[in-house]
């Protein structure tokens, strides 16, 4: 498995075992998917963005930085509730992320914040529905000839 799928598991682990007691899934991979008529919020989708050369070298291994991003949805019909609920789960995506800025694997080297997207609100349905996403920037490194090692 490519480090860069490792590395979003790990995250969401990390975001699920903070946020599943209060009763928010969190997704890999679906972001752009999550259906607010499903059940499915509030909820939490980890993906990832840009992968970029790090400026540090390794010799025989490449040093990257992998942009991951963690989109929290919710629902609610007050404009101001939703935007506190969107601010909460950020709040939780981060203390979930800064407990172990090596996510848990000897590959990463650290992790930092990377900032914070505007909300999102779409106020076509029954209820107001918001997305805001936070951004984690993750140092690893990879073998030159696989990045799967």
């Amino acid at each position: 498995m490519h480090r860069a799928q490792q590395i979003i598991d790990a995250v969401a682990a990390l975001v699920r075992a903070r946020v599943e007691a209060s009763g928010v899934k969190v997704f890999t991979h679906r972001r752009f998917t999550l259906d607010p008529d499903q059940d499915e919020l509030p909820a939490i989708s980890v993906d990832y963005g840009e992968d970029r050369k790090a400026e540090t070298t390794t010799l025989g291994s490449i040093d990257s930085v992998i942009e991951i991003q963690c989109t929290a949805v919710v629902a609610s019909s007050l404009e101001d509730e939703l935007r506190s609920k969107l601010l909460d789960l950020r709040a939780e995506i981060h203390r979930a992320v800064m407990a172990n800025h090596r996510l848990g694997l000897l590959f990463v080297s650290t992790t930092y914040y990377g900032g914070a997207s505007a909300p999102a609100i779409d106020a076509e349905g029954e209820q107001l529905v918001g997305e805001l996403t936070s951004t984690w920037l993750v140092l690893y490194e990879m073998s030159l000839s696989d990045p799967a090692n």
